[in-house]
């Protein structure tokens, strides 16, 4: 029996189709790639997803990984959740203006941290300046 090699090109229509029983909202899938910019698609998806670490809490991000240049990278929408209820939300009852807020991660700055931001606002009556 010969033993054959399964490449990306050989699974990806299966692929595709079991992302797509996923029923992944389309503003997420009709992204543009920050570096190509082309549509993404579903093969580009790698994870979609709440961050929960201190610096980016809320954000709600798209990993992707672009089939058509193969640049990786995040998207995400800053501080877009406060709990499941609203990631939920955010998936069923979208508006593509805010899909358009979506930015690519390597553009968030080191010294953005929503949870201190948080902090701050908390011990300043809703001031964010320290």
């Amino acid at each position: 029996m010969e033993n054959k090699e399964i490449s990306f090109k050989d699974v990806s229509k299966q692929h595709e189709d079991l992302i797509k029983t996923f029923n992944i909202p389309e503003w997420i899938v009709k992204q543009k790639c920050s570096k190509c910019d082309k549509e993404i698609g579903y093969l580009s998806l790698r994870s979609i997803g709440l961050k929960l670490n201190a610096q980016h809490i809320g954000n709600f991000f798209v990993e992707v990984c672009c089939q058509h240049c193969n640049f990786g990278y995040e998207l995400y929408l800053k501080d877009a959740c406060k709990n499941i209820k609203d990631l939920v939300a955010l998936l069923e009852n979208y508006s593509w203006d805010l899909g358009a807020k979506m930015k690519p991660d390597f553009l968030i700055p080191n010294s953005e941290n929503n949870l201190v931001k948080d902090i701050i606002k908390g011990e300043n009556n809703g001031n964010t300046k320290t």
